[in-house]
């Protein structure tokens, strides 16, 4: 737990303490006090990130010393490793590229010396052709004799000339093989060579990569039992802390339990003492209450004997009304059965009179 931690938990723990509870009774004060504690985390949120955006740095600082020296004696051991690897392919190229120089040379001189010589065999072969005309043409044998000598003498150093080209090119052929086979061995040498430097470096690798990884594993190491121990001087720093304010407020609380005891007590005592006295208020209203309800009583019972008597007298009114009610049910009956008879007599008289007013009216 950084400082701002600590910051954050005991303005939490003294804003609890001096202002409103999330533990109180009261909804307001409950309210009160979570708006407290969000407004709290949030002003001290960007500082806490700033704090652990820092923390990491140092943790990264401290064991990147170490990884930064190894990749560098890593570095540094692969290129002299490449430089001594590369050393023989460098070798081999300049001696394969003054080879194929001296190839090329000799190549050369050795076209020009066929192409000298295949001029000097025609130049040679043509004179030795046209002394075969004059041959053909002399007629003492004298002459003839000793122009076939020179002829024979001509051949002769022509094929000697052609044999000993043809030796000279065949020692050539044989000295590029024994070149050949010494460049072979000299190939096979550098190649094991090579081998055994890269066997030599593959094994240096190695042992420099234990190094370093036992190295900066001895970093790591160091560098976790610094951080445990930091961090357990902080924390035993901040359970001490925390273990105060615990102290602290039980002590409050329990000085605030013994204030809450006495007011209780005194709130109590209060109570009882008007208790007491309403108790003997109420007792003296109960029991005016009961003469009220026993004289209600008795106005209720007169009441009642009043209503049966006025309900009796209302019943044979109802009971009289029930018979008059007939009576001039029927009398209507027999009204409206004479009005009947009365109607239907008015309808025959006024036949009749439409009947003798029609035939008046005809006979005038």
């Amino acid at each position: 737990m950084n400082n701002y931690t600590r910051k954050i938990y005991f303005k939490q723990v003294e804003v609890e303490q001096s202002g409103p509870s999330v533990n109180s009774n009261d909804i307001e004060q409950r309210i009160a006090a979570r708006r407290i504690r969000i407004q709290n985390r949030l002003e001290m949120q960007k500082p806490e990130e700033t704090s652990k955006h820092t923390e990491e740095l140092k943790e990264i600082s401290l064991s990147k010393k170490q990884i930064d020296l190894s990749s560098k004696h890593i570095s540094k051991l692969v290129r002299d490793g490449d430089s001594f690897i590369s050393n023989i392919r460098v070798a081999c190229d300049a001696r394969e590229n003054l080879r194929r120089i001296e190839e090329d040379e000799l190549n050369e001189h050795r076209i020009r010396r066929l192409e000298l010589d295949a001029k000097v065999g025609m130049e040679t072969f043509d004179k030795i052709t046209s002394e075969w005309e004059n041959l053909r043409a002399s007629e003492i044998p004298q002459d003839t004799r000793d122009m076939l000598t020179d002829q024979k003498t001509a051949c002769a150093d022509l094929v000697a000339e052609k044999n000993k080209l043809i030796n000279e090119l065949n020692m050539e052929i044989k000295a590029k093989d024994d070149h050949f086979v010494r460049e072979l061995k000299k190939r096979t040498e550098d190649i094991e060579l090579l081998s055994e430097r890269m066997e030599s470096q593959i094994r240096a690798m190695q042992k420099t990569y234990r190094e370093e990884l036992a190295a900066i594993e001895a970093a790591l190491i160091a560098q976790k039992d610094q951080l445990v121990t930091e961090q357990n001087a902080e924390w035993e720093m901040l359970m001490h802390e925390i273990k105060q304010k615990q102290i602290n407020y039980l002590e409050e609380h329990r000085l605030r339990v013994e204030q809450c005891d006495r007011e209780l007590d005194e709130l109590r005592t209060k109570h009882s003492e008007e208790y007491n006295a309403l108790k003997i208020s109420l007792e003296t209203e109960v029991e005016t209450l009961e003469l009220q309800l026993l004289k209600l009583k008795a106005t209720y019972q007169l009441n009642l004997e009043k209503l049966e008597y006025n309900f009796q007298v209302l019943k044979r009114r109802d009971e009289e009304n029930t018979i008059t009610k007939s009576n001039q049910k029927r009398k209507i009956t027999r009204m409206q059965d004479t009005l009947n008879n009365l109607h239907n007599k008015a309808i025959k008289q006024e036949t009749v009179y439409c009947i003798n007013h029609r035939e008046r009216t005809t006979e005038v």
